[in-house]
């Protein structure tokens, strides 16, 4: 289940729950008000109510000087991302004081990904932060590939 999924179904069970659609109707309301723009628009609103600009764009994000990529080492299925560690990672690299600073994830739960290939990439804006989190990866498996067993013994 993906993201969009996920929130459309516990958006319509608050749907539901308040009495604003009828019982088995929320998920496809929730999907309306995002297919039709409201939901954006709200989100717009209450960007601004924040302070922040209405009209923002991702081009307008800050980008980081540095940059890490971390690569899978081996190929295989994502089963699990730890999200724990990638908060870790995060704020190691610097985030949410600087700005331009995260973890970029470049790959979802149950992705095919090649050994080589990248899964996500650490951003900072202070060499001295990105060598931090780059260390704080040691021995953790943020984004964990399924095991495969390729035969059995007898």
């Amino acid at each position: 289940m993906n993201l969009r999924e996920k929130s459309c179904m516990l958006a319509g069970e608050i749907l539901e729950a308040t009495g604003k659609v009828k019982k088995g109707e929320g998920k496809k309301a929730a999907e309306r008000i995002i297919d039709s723009g409201k939901a954006f628009a709200k989100l717009q609103e209450i960007v601004e109510l924040q302070g922040g600009s209405k009209r923002l764009d991702v081009s307008d994000l800050p980008t980081a000087k540095y940059t890490h990529t971390v690569v899978a080492e081996t190929t295989g299925r994502v089963y699990h991302i730890d999200n724990r560690m990638i908060s870790k990672i995060a704020r190691a690299a610097g985030a949410p004081n600087d700005k331009s600073a995260g973890v970029l994830l470049l790959c979802g739960r149950g992705d095919k990904i090649e050994k080589g290939k990248p899964i996500f990439e650490i951003h900072s804006d202070s060499e001295a932060n990105l060598d931090f989190a780059i260390k704080a990866l040691e021995g953790w498996e943020v984004v964990e590939l399924e095991k495969t067993v390729l035969s059995s013994v007898g």
